[in-house]
């Protein structure tokens, strides 16, 4: 038997059975499981944001960054939902000199008074 002079891809399926395509040059993988297991890389902007309008600009970086192609699809639906996280915990925990508050107070309601028919 001759030794096989190709690199194998060594990737492994959830049965354990290995990928038995040529892995690429420089690396370890083929060309379908490159994309597997090249580690997410997150932007920066997303770790900076600290307050609403931060992380607001911060999806809609995101959004730009996925249309662009810059990152995957999948890596923006997690940032998506992480920011969402982290957007809702701020709106719940806001004190109240972090963000100003309306002229009012709070919405005013207009009491509708009501009309009764008069019996005959």
């Amino acid at each position: 038997m001759t030794d096989c002079l190709l690199k194998l891809c060594a990737h492994r399926a959830a049965d354990g059975t290995r990928c038995k395509a040529p892995a690429l040059r420089q690396s370890d993988h083929c060309r379908h499981h490159t994309r597997v297991h090249r580690p997410a890389i997150i932007p920066a902007y997303v770790f900076e944001s600290r307050t609403i309008r931060d992380l607001q600009l911060a999806l809609q970086r995101t959004g730009n960054d996925m249309l662009s192609g810059r990152i995957t699809t999948k890596l923006a639906g997690q940032i998506f939902f992480e920011l969402g996280k982290r957007i809702r915990a701020l709106k719940q925990n806001v004190r109240s000199d972090a963000l100003p508050r309306p002229q009012s107070g709070k919405l005013k309601t207009t009491e509708v008074q009501s009309t009764t028919r008069k019996s005959r």
